[in-house]
C-alpha cells in the first residue's frame, strides 16, 4: 500500500466514513467552509460600520426591520419552491445573495449614504436563512438518514473552521486594509460558494433537479 493510499484509507477510517461517500463529504466540507468564510467577513464589516454609525440605540430598529424581511423571505420561499427543483433553487439563490451584496457594497461606497448601511446589516438574515436552508436541504438530499446522523458534523465543521480562521485573521486584516477588504473577501467567499453549488449541480444532477412536489 502507497504512502498515499495509506493516508487516504487513514482519513476514511478516522472520521467514519465509508466506500463511496468521500467526494460527497468532501463537497459539502467545501459548501460548509465558504459558508463560514463568506458570513464572517461580512458581518464582521457590516455590525461594525452599523455601530459606528447609527450607534447602538438603533439596534432595535434594525431587528425588528430584520424579523420583517425575515418572514417575507420565508413567504417567499414557500411560493418559488413549488414551481423550481432544488437545484435551481440552489442556484438562483446564491446568484442572487451574490449580486445583491455585491449591489449593496457598490452603493454604500459610490453614495455614502447611511441607509445603505442599515440595509447591509438587515440583509444579514437573507444571508443566514439561504445558508440554513440550503445546506440542510443538500444534506436531506444527498445522504440517508443514518449517513446524515454520521458525518453532519464532520460536514458542517467547514464553516466552524472558517470562522475560527476568520476572526483570528480580522484584526490583521482591519488594521492593514481596512473594512472594505473585510467585504471583497466576503464577495469573494460567495463567488466560491456559487462555483461549489454549481459542481454539486452536475455531480448529483438525479438528486437536486427532481422536480417540486
Amino acid at each position: 500500500m502507497s504512502s498515499n493510499t495509506y493516508i487516504h484509507q487513514a482519513f476514511k477510517n478516522l472520521f467514519n466514513i465509508h466506500k463511496g461517500e468521500l467526494s460527497s463529504v468532501l463537497l459539502l466540507l467545501c459548501f460548509s467552509f465558504f459558508t463560514g468564510v463568506s458570513f464572517v467577513f461580512y458581518s464582521t464589516a457590516t455590525v461594525s460600520v452599523f455601530v459606528s454609525i447609527f450607534k447602538a440605540d438603533a439596534l432595535p430598529y434594525a431587528f425588528i426591520t430584520s424579523g420583517i424581511v425575515g418572514y417575507l423571505l420565508w413567504y417567499a420561499f414557500a411560493k418559488v419552491q413549488r414551481y423550481l427543483t432544488f437545484g435551481n433553487l440552489l442556484v438562483y439563490g446564491y446568484l442572487f445573495l451574490l449580486i445583491s451584496i455585491a449591489t449593496l457594497i457598490v452603493m454604500s461606497e459610490i453614495s455614502g449614504n447611511k441607509w445603505w448601511y442599515f440595509a447591509m446589516f438587515v440583509w444579514m438574515r437573507f444571508f443566514t436563512f439561504l445558508n440554513a436552508v440550503m445546506f440542510g436541504g443538500l444534506v436531506a438530499r444527498i445522504f440517508n438518514l443514518q449517513q446524515g446522523k454520521r458525518l453532519f458534523a464532520l460536514i458542517s465543521s467547514g464553516d466552524v473552521v472558517s470562522q475560527m480562521l476568520g476572526y483570528f485573521s480580522i484584526p490583521f486584516l482591519l488594521r492593514s486594509f481596512g473594512i472594505s477588504t473585510l467585504l471583497l473577501i466576503s464577495v469573494s467567499g460567495i463567488l466560491l460558494h456559487l462555483i461549489t453549488v454549481f459542481i454539486i449541480n452536475i455531480n448529483y444532477k438525479h438528486l437536486v433537479t427532481q422536480p417540486p412536489t
